[in-house]
C-alpha cells in the first residue's frame, strides 16, 4: 500500500531544492513504489510524472489543484510570458493559494476534499477587499456546498473526476474600494510606497513609520479603479519570475517552480539532474 502523503512531499519546494543540489535520496526512494512504471534507466524527471499521475487519481492534494489552475488557466488562457502566477500570497492574516495577474488580479482559493471549510468564508471576504475577482476551487463532491454556501460574488470552479476545471459559477468583478489596511500589509515596502508615489508625491524627509502611515492614507483617498490598477500592474512586475525557468521545468513542477530560492547555477544544476539517469 502507498504512502500517497509521503510520495506527496517531493512536490515540495524543500525537496526539490534538495534536487537541484544533487541530492537523489528522496526521488529515489520515490521510485521504489514504482518500479514496475519506470524505465531501466530512468530519470527524476520520469519518477515525477509518474508519481503525478498517480496522486491524480489516489490523493489530489493542495499541491495538485495548485498545478492544474497554474497549467490550465495560466498557461491555458494566458501566457505565462504575460501573465504573472503568485502563490501563497499573503492577505492580512491569510495567504491566498493563487494569484493571477494579467490585465486584473484574480485569486483562486483551493479547498481539496481533504482541507477544513471553516474559515473559508473569512478568507474569501478578505481577498475580495483587495482582488478584482475571487473563485474558490473545489472537487466535485463540494460543488453543491460550494454554490450555497460561499457569497455570490465569488465564483466556483470544480475539479472534476478527469482533473479538468469547470466553472459553474462566474466570478464578479469588483470595483469598489481596495482596503487600504489589508493592501499596505499585504505588500513589500518599496511596493506600497511605489503605489503611492504614482499617486501623489511623497513628502521629503519620511521615516519608515511614516511613509507606512502615509502611504495607507494616500490609499485611503485614491480614486478605486487607479488603486486597483496600480496595485496589479506594480505587483505584476515586482513579483513576475522568470518565465523561461519554469516553462522548461516538467508541467508536473510548473508550481513548485514559483517559490523555488535558487541562484542560477542552481537551476542549471536542477535541470541537467532532471534528465539525467539515476
Amino acid at each position: 500500500m502507498r504512502n500517497y502523503r509521503e510520495l506527496s512531499k517531493i512536490f515540495s519546494t524543500s525537496s526539490v531544492e534538495e534536487l537541484a543540489s544533487g541530492n537523489v535520496e528522496h526521488i529515489v526512494n520515490v521510485a521504489r513504489s514504482y518500479t514496475d512504471f519506470l524505465s531501466k534507466d530512468f530519470t527524476p524527471a520520469e519518477v515525477y510524472d509518474v508519481c503525478y499521475k498517480d496522486l491524480s487519481k489516489n490523493y489530489r492534494f493542495e499541491y495538485f489543484f495548485k498545478n492544474v489552475v497554474a497549467n490550465k488557466i495560466v498557461i491555458g488562457r494566458h501566457r505565462l510570458t504575460t501573465a504573472t502566477l503568485l502563490s501563497e500570497f499573503r492577505v492580512g492574516s491569510n495567504k491566498a493559494d493563487c494569484v493571477v495577474l494579467n490585465g486584473n488580479s484574480t485569486c483562486y482559493e483551493i479547498k481539496t476534499d481533504l482541507d477544513n471549510f471553516s474559515r473559508l468564508n473569512d478568507q474569501l471576504d478578505a481577498y475580495a477587499k483587495i482582488f478584482d475577482k475571487t473563485f474558490v476551487v473545489v472537487a466535485e463532491g463540494h460543488r453543491e456546498y460550494a454554490l450555497n454556501n460561499v457569497s455570490d460574488n465569488v465564483g466556483v470552479i470544480v475539479l472534476t473526476d478527469r482533473n479538468t476545471l469547470s466553472e459553474v459559477r462566474s466570478a464578479r468583478v469588483v470595483d469598489s474600494k481596495i482596503d487600504p489596511e489589508i493592501l499596505v500589509r499585504s505588500l513589500r515596502r518599496s511596493e506600497y510606497f511605489s503605489i503611492a508615489c504614482q499617486i501623489e508625491n511623497a513628502p521629503k524627509g519620511l521615516s519608515n513609520t511614516e511613509v507606512f502611515s502615509w502611504c495607507e492614507s494616500v490609499f485611503m483617498r485614491a480614486d478605486a479603479a487607479l488603486l486597483r490598477s496600480l496595485f496589479c500592474k506594480t505587483l505584476k512586475e515586482s513579483r513576475r519570475k522568470n518565465p523561461d525557468f519554469s516553462l522548461a521545468l516538467p508541467r508536473t513542477l510548473l508550481m513548485a517552480s514559483l517559490s523555488l530560492k535558487l541562484s542560477s547555477t542552481k537551476k542549471n544544476n536542477l535541470m541537467r539532474v532532471l534528465h539525467s539517469p539515476i
